[in-house]
């Protein structure tokens, strides 16, 4: 299975607010997509002190020099591909949900644990 059809599987497995689609249409104008044969990520630069909905919602975007964070909404696949993207584009944190529940994690700690 390709990345990107295990990142649409997410959205199978879990309750989600918005539809694969509309995730990733909306991060197209509102985040980064990446997609490779073996690596796919859909992530935007959030504000660290955001709530839960705000940040997990593709359609707020941070005002410029306000985001310190990554939010993660999707990845699959080769992680070696979306940990350089984020050294290239350093914030200070990254997050990501797990059975959704939003997690927080320092960059400089996390990525390299992922290269």
């Amino acid at each position: 299975m390709t990345p990107f059809l295990r990142a649409m599987a997410v959205w199978e497995g879990e309750a989600c607010a918005r539809s694969f689609d509309e995730e990733i249409r909306t991060l197209l104008l509102t985040g980064i997509v990446i997609s490779t044969p073996t690596f796919f990520g859909a992530m935007r630069p959030v504000c660290s002190a955001w709530d839960y909905h705000t940040a997990t919602d593709p359609i707020y975007v941070a005002e410029p020099g306000q985001a310190d964070c990554w939010h993660v909404h999707v990845a699959a696949g080769d992680w070696r591909y979306g940990s350089r993207f984020l050294l290239e584009n350093p914030l200070a944190f990254i997050q990501f949900e797990r059975n959704n529940c939003l997690r927080i994690y320092r960059s400089d700690k996390f990525i390299p644990r992922m290269a």
